[in-house]
């Protein structure tokens, strides 16, 4: 029986599984910001398999040791959406019955993910001094990427090269990696070191990007989380960093844009970015795809294999392809009960966030604030049958997964016990 003060363990600590799944993750994580400059250096792209390396096998042999520990709660929502998405295949078409082995399979992904984060928590720290490393190393193809913008694209709107072809997805990367980066600086104390320096160049690299991609909900969503740092820590220091990152990189894309385009007006790609319309497209959008479903699709959604079945058929294109939000297509594809147990997950990482926020730790309200706006108007479906290994998937299955072993007292997460002070500490 666990002390109710004590974290219940996982039966498997070994120090080779641990080491493995460390970097692995850490790759994984390089990968996800740079499988496309990684493409174009080997000519494939073979970030699916570091994931299923890095997470899908070892997920899968962990997942009967969660089942043994009081965890496995938190395997019930996800299961439940998961499995429900899987079993939605049968009436979205009448050849559905075949994408039923594919959807659980790839329902495994999420649940493989889940199981790994609440392992690593359990046993190693994630935010490793490691992580570092690879968030120094992200500024290689951030800055290709720019560079490649600079020289060879010419569409206004910076996309394409890390593998991205939407601005709005390639963003929500760089937004990430620019907070993750403002974590560490904050992390390390604001100290005035060459380290610091370095992540405070990376920060700036890839706030630079989410401007150039144009991309307003990722903009929003990089400050306001940005803002929240400042609010949460409640210092000078925190908020001349936040300002620094955000002036200096607002600069510097406006810089290189009118650098590129000679002719136009130096605030032109400001302008364009707010006055092109979001509510209004989105709206129509979303609207189109709701007028779709019938009375049965309302309760169990017009399910997964909807899009898929189409497709084979050849079907006659239609304007909205998929629902551009992450919350509508829980609705669209899985009806009610998708959108309430989805709602439920949200809803358990909007209090952690809110409780970690007014305990003074960043990492995970943080993160909740970048992706809070980009997965309300943009993204396929947190099912990974929809969307596979897509960044608004990744980013709400890492969150649920941290929040869920963040639901645990902040009590136990103390500096003394080296397996969790690294996980989400302060700041």
């Amino acid at each position: 029986m666990h002390h109710p003060l004590s974290i219940p363990r996982f039966p498997n600590n070994s120090r080779l599984l641990n080491c493995y799944l460390n970097y692995g993750l850490l790759i994984l994580l390089f990968f996800l910001v740079g499988g496309g400059f990684m493409k174009q250096l080997v000519g494939v792209d073979i970030t699916k398999y570091v994931y299923r390396l890095a997470v899908l096998i070892p997920g899968i042999i962990l997942l009967p040791s969660l089942l043994s520990t009081p965890l496995k709660k938190h395997l019930l929502l996800p299961a439940c959406y998961l499995f429900f998405g899987v079993i939605s295949t049968l009436w979205s078409h009448p050849s559905g019955i075949h994408d039923l082995g594919s959807a659980f399979e790839r329902s495994l992904y999420a649940l493989s993910l889940i199981t790994i984060v609440l392992y690593a928590g359990n046993h190693f720290g994630i935010l490793s001094k490691r992580l570092i490393v690879v968030s120094l190393l992200v500024s290689l193809p951030i800055f290709s990427d720019i560079l490649h913008y600079i020289l060879f694209q010419n569409d206004p709107r910076l996309f394409g090269f890390l593998g991205s072809s939407n601005p709005n997805t390639a963003g929500l990367i760089y937004g990430i990696c620019a907070l993750v980066c403002t974590h560490l600086i904050l992390k390390r104390k604001l100290s005035y070191n060459w380290l610091n320096y370095s992540l405070l160049f990376t920060g700036i690299l890839a706030t630079t990007a989410v401007y150039l991609t144009g991309s307003r909900a990722c903009l929003l969503s990089l400050t306001l989380a940005l803002a929240l740092l400042c609010l949460i820590q409640r210092q000078g220091k925190v908020f001349a960093l936040a300002t620094l990152i955000l002036s200096v990189s607002g600069c510097t894309a406006l810089t290189i844009n009118a650098t590129k385009f000679k002719e136009v007006d130096f605030n032109t790609p400001v302008k364009t970015m707010y006055q092109r319309p979001i509510i209004s497209n989105r709206s129509a959008l979303w609207q189109e795809m709701l007028s779709r479903m019938n009375a049965f699709d309302f309760v169990y959604g017009i399910g997964l294999s909807s899009d898929h079945a189409k497709d084979r058929e050849n079907a006659e294109e239609t304007k909205y392809i998929y629902p551009h939000s992450l919350f509508i297509s829980s609705y669209y594809y899985l009806g009610a009960i998708g959108i309430t147990l989805h709602l439920s997950m949200f809803t358990l990482i909007a209090l952690v966030s809110f409780r970690d926020a007014l305990a003074g730790y960043t990492l995970l309200p943080s993160l909740f604030a970048m992706s809070l706006v980009p997965t309300l108007v943009d993204g396929a479906s947190i099912h990974p049958y929809l969307a596979y290994i897509t960044p608004h998937l990744l980013i709400f299955w890492f969150l649920y997964s941290l929040a869920a072993f963040r639901s645990l007292p902040i009590a136990h997460y103390t500096t003394n016990n080296p397996h969790h002070a690294n996980i989400c500490n302060k700041p």
